[in-house]
């Protein structure tokens, strides 16, 4: 299944809106940009670009990212044109 890392607030919209828009099934993982955070390494953080769960899926702590079943791609208009 395809898998959407990123929040609304961000170019992942791109790749969110597209998915929907062609019926393709996704699961969305709401991730936020560390600078928006007061203290990112406070044991409450949400899931954010700094995280080390989040780096595993894109070592370069930006979003948005994809994984589809394995593919990871990063980038939003690279995403898009994967998905077209």
């Amino acid at each position: 299944m395809l898998t959407i890392y990123g929040c609304y607030r961000s170019r992942a919209s791109r790749n969110l809106w597209l998915a929907s828009e062609l019926g393709v099934p996704f699961k969305h993982v709401p991730v936020i940009q560390a600078y928006r955070l007061k203290d990112p390494n406070a044991a409450d953080a949400p899931l954010h670009t700094r995280a080390p769960a989040f780096l595993e899926i894109n070592p370069n702590g930006h979003i948005p990212s994809i994984d589809d079943d394995g593919f990871r791609l990063h980038e939003s208009l690279a995403i898009n044109l994967y998905l077209a």
